[in-house]
């Protein structure tokens, strides 16, 4: 996500909800996407750790990419066995 993109999620609401103006629609829609956010991180950080050890800009950012591969892939599996999908993983699947 770029930094705009972010910003957007941050913007508060300028209206409180009993005034007319208030677009009830547009806030749940910012405020589902921070609340996905927020326990997508929370489940990354109870899984892996809340600390980066690397010192490095690259290795940070290759650090935290890796956490969230590891949740991903995590959570495929958990939904695999959760769904009953039998998955078949071969080499002419696979991308080159």
């Amino acid at each position: 996500m770029h930094a705009s993109g972010a910003l957007k999620l941050l913007k508060t609401p300028t209206r409180f909800p009993d005034e007319p103006e208030f677009n009830r629609a547009a806030f749940n829609e910012h405020y589902n996407k921070r609340q996905n956010v927020e326990s997508t991180m929370m489940m990354i950080k109870s899984k892996f750790g809340d600390s980066i050890r690397n010192r490095t800009p690259t290795a940070r950012k290759n650090e935290v990419y890796c956490k969230v591969l590891c949740h991903n892939i995590c959570c495929l599996i958990q939904s695999m066995y959760e769904l009953g999908i039998d998955s078949t993983f071969s080499k002419e699947m696979a991308v080159a």
